[in-house]
């Protein structure tokens, strides 16, 4: 006879696998997320006021420091004056300026008062050519003298403008005793006041 069959009751049964029981971290203190500031953006300084602005007072040497201070930055000037101007070469020093006597000697870089056509040419060229930025005009009193009040506010008004469209700087400084009340009022008038720190027209 043949091997007997082993029944059902008779198999051997393998045990089942155990489960796998993955072990998890254990949860940590909730995170906040990172917060970024929003980037402020960095305010752009305002342009200085371009165009005449008026200095009124018995010494000029006051109404020059924004003038040079403006040099000193960079910007091309022309200093035009009455004193003699090697006595403002120390004022000046090295900056980038041009010192223009307002004369009738004619000796170097001179301008001459009694030629009103002549000065406003200059000052066009001096910004639509040269591209000068800063400018500091004195003796507009003896101009006015010369060729009387309604003439030079008129070309003082177009280089106002002029200047304006250049954005270029003009300082204007008027000595107080030289003009009569009433003309100095109406200068003052026209392009407002702007006295130095040592005081009302000192």
């Amino acid at each position: 006879m043949g091997p007997e069959l082993e029944g059902e009751e008779g198999r051997l049964e393998e045990p089942e696998a155990a489960p796998v029981i993955l072990a998890l971290p254990a949860p940590g203190p909730e995170r906040t997320p990172l917060e970024v500031p929003e980037a402020v953006p960095t305010p752009i300084p305002p342009s200085p006021p371009s165009g005449i602005e008026l200095k009124v007072g018995k010494s000029f040497v006051p109404s020059l420091e924004p003038f040079l201070d403006a040099t000193a930055a960079g910007h091309r000037g022309i200093l035009i004056v009455r004193e003699s101007p090697e006595r403002l070469r120390a004022h000046v020093g090295s900056r980038p300026v041009d010192i223009y006597w307002l004369s009738v000697l004619g000796r170097g870089l001179s301008l001459k008062p009694g030629d009103l056509d002549g000065l406003s040419a200059f000052l066009d060229r001096s910004l639509n050519e040269r591209h000068v930025t800063a400018f500091f005009l004195e003796g507009v009193e003896y101009l006015i003298q010369l060729h009387g009040l309604d003439r030079v506010l008129e070309r003082l008004s177009a280089f106002d403008r002029s200047s304006r469209e250049h954005d270029a700087r003009v300082w204007v400084h008027l000595h107080p005793d030289l003009l009569s009340p009433s003309d100095l009022a109406r200068v003052v008038e026209r392009f407002g006041p702007s006295r130095n720190d040592s005081g009302p027209y000192s």
